[in-house]
């Protein structure tokens, strides 16, 4: 899920047998978030030039990293 808009994001790995469970997990993700939208592969995949990502090198983050990186759940709110 998507701090910045009604967006969610799937990693996949390719293999044949993960694609029933993640109809089911996009079925219970549209459900419960009505409006969100599945980022689409293409853009999530998209390569951000000239930055770098904690681990990942210069040239290879992309919008999908920055979107949805676990990153984010290291900082505390202060209230």
């Amino acid at each position: 899920m998507s701090l910045l808009g009604p967006y969610y994001g799937l990693q996949l790995t390719g293999l044949p047998e993960e694609e029933p469970v993640v109809r089911e997990v996009t079925q219970d993700i549209e459900a419960t978030y009505p409006g969100y939208q599945q980022v689409p592969m293409e853009l999530g995949n998209e390569v951000v030039p000239d930055v770098t990502m904690f681990a990942v090198g210069m040239g290879e983050a992309t919008i999908g990293m920055f979107l949805f990186s676990e990153v984010w759940s290291w900082y505390k709110l202060e209230t």
